[in-house]
């Protein structure tokens, strides 16, 4: 920061010069270099021993302006910092260098002006009063200047704020302090720091080649594991491809299986309609797809009509069986109903001759009796009528009584006519 402050510049003014042929006409500074102020400074003219500050809005023909002798530049800007520096004594033969700052402002800038405030000179000299602030480094080498520091700034904002600097026209507050690092102190800190960044370098160096060996290592690793992981990958497809290519080997005899077997039922079904049944046509057909030999299909042939002759001969020996059966049954049908007719007819010439009425019919006794007895009729003598009758009742009833052998036969010696020789004979 520039040591003239408050007061930027200072300049004497030369008398204005007469205007026209007489010098009749107004004076004016318009031809002089007069300073030309920012938006935060003003000009302070000194006229006739005393001061008029001007904000730029005086012009250069204005009375006061022509009749000003001297004109100042002075800065009116809020918390202008100001440095001061100055220097401490240490217990080495070296001086510890402090900086001190401060925000100022211009309060009265005629006051300013009439007694000639230099910011910095007043402030150096309001420290200077401070007869502790030169000492205070006597205790402390160059290297402790870390200590220094803080003792610095605590005398000094005790200071300013028990002693505030009075300056005219002008207040200044304290802001902040630094003790500079001394020349041997900042080149040995500076050789220490050089020290440290190649220290650094250094360790970065070796963790940046070891962090490079490790992630190497990694990286072999990572790529054994991949290269396993991916082989491990790859015989897991192998087998599932394997385990695919056989199911579809399975899935594929399945189905020659399954069209086979069609194609069997299919032959057989055609076999079993061109056979009809038949074992012979069967055996022909087993010797024809290759199943039966020449040799088996001749013994199977000749054993088959074997047996179909000895199943001839037992179906006729059933046949004959059946019909002795038959004919016996009918033989004892035949002579069950002839007893019934018999029986029949015996209670009807009873019943008529107990009611004696047989003179009413004529009975051919003979012929009955000889049915019964198996009697000829030419054997037979003639009774009387009522001998007859009696002969014939006791032979009808011991025809009655006849019991019959060799299967229920009885031994009749002869077939029961249908038509009776009954008949009636007219009176």
């Amino acid at each position: 920061m520039t040591t003239s402050y408050p007061i930027l510049s200072q300049d004497y003014l030369a008398p204005a010069p007469s205007r026209g042929m007489l010098g009749m006409r107004r004076k004016t500074r318009a031809g002089q270099r007069l300073p030309r102020p920012h938006a935060h400074q003003v000009l302070v003219y000194r006229v006739d021993g005393s001061y008029v500050v001007d904000d730029g809005r005086l012009p250069p023909d204005d009375a006061q302006v022509v009749r000003a002798t001297h004109v100042s530049l002075v800065d009116r800007g809020s918390e202008v910092p100001v440095v001061v520096q100055f220097t401490v004594s240490s217990a080495e033969a070296s001086d510890f260098t402090v900086r001190a700052t401060f925000v100022c402002s211009v309060t009265d800038p005629v006051r300013v002006v009439r007694e000639n405030v230099n910011a910095h000179t007043a402030l150096l000299t309001y420290l200077k009063r401070y007869h502790r602030l030169s000492q205070m480094g006597v205790g402390h080498r160059m290297s402790q200047v870390n200590q220094v520091r803080r003792a610095v700034e605590g005398h000094l904002r005790a200071y300013t704020e028990k002693r505030p600097a009075m300056i005219p026209g002008l207040h200044a507050t304290f802001a902040a302090v630094e003790v500079l690092t001394p020349d041997e102190v900042a080149a040995f800190e500076k050789a220490l720091r050089e020290k440290h960044r190649k220290h650094l370098l250094d360790t970065a160096d070796q963790d940046y080649t070891h962090a490079l060996a490790t992630g190497q290592d990694r990286n072999v690793r990572d790529r054994a594991d991949e290269d396993r992981e991916h082989r491990q990958r790859i015989e897991v497809e192998t087998e599932e491809h394997a385990d695919l290519v056989e199911l579809t080997r399975l899935r594929r005899r399945l189905r020659i299986q399954e069209i086979e077997s069609e194609a069997a039922r299919l032959r057989a079904a055609q076999a079993v309609d061109m056979i009809g049944g038949d074992p012979i046509k069967a055996q022909i057909y087993a010797h024809t797809v290759g199943d039966l030999g020449a040799k088996e299909l001749a013994e199977s042939m000749l054993a088959q009509e074997e047996r179909r002759d000895d199943a001839r001969r037992a179906d006729e020996a059933q046949r004959l069986q059946w019909e002795r059966e038959d004919q016996l049954r009918r033989g004892r049908e035949q002579r069950e109903d002839q007893q019934r007719r018999m029986a029949i007819n015996v209670e009807v010439i009873q019943e008529m001759a107990k009611h004696g009425h047989a003179n009413l019919l004529n009975i051919r006794l003979e012929r009955i009796i000889a049915e019964v007895t198996g009697t000829p009729l030419d054997e037979l003598s003639g009774p009387p009528p009522a001998a007859v009758g009696r002969s014939a009742h006791t032979e009808i009833e011991a025809s009655e009584r006849a019991v019959p052998d060799d299967g229920g036969e009885a031994r009749t010696g002869g077939r029961v006519d249908d038509d009776m020789g009954l008949r009636e004979e007219d009176d």
